[in-house]
């Protein structure tokens, strides 16, 4: 866990941003298979920031998940997750 950070903090994400749906099907995925993601994420302020969650369910336009950072359950509105990347993959 403490790699994963290291190479986000490192190598930080572009202005790229993923398709919706793609967002959606990626966050379904990682939900299903209890798998951990690394999201490059825009707070209500438009400051980017970079998680590692392990994502729980999606409803209502939030992905609710498990944050590494802060430790705690986390509710992230979906239309503010701008990249979404394993955090294998990394």
């Amino acid at each position: 866990m403490v790699a994963v950070l290291r190479e986000v903090t490192a190598a930080p994400f572009a202005n790229v941003r993923v398709d919706p749906a793609v967002t959606m099907s990626l966050l379904q995925r990682a939900a299903k298979d209890q798998a951990t993601l690394v999201i490059s994420y825009l707070d209500a302020a438009g400051v980017a920031t970079q998680r590692v969650v392990a994502p729980i369910t999606l409803r209502g336009g939030q992905l609710v998940a498990f944050d590494s950072s802060s430790g705690r359950l986390r509710d992230f509105a979906i239309h503010r997750i701008t990249l979404v990347v394993s955090a294998h993959d990394r």
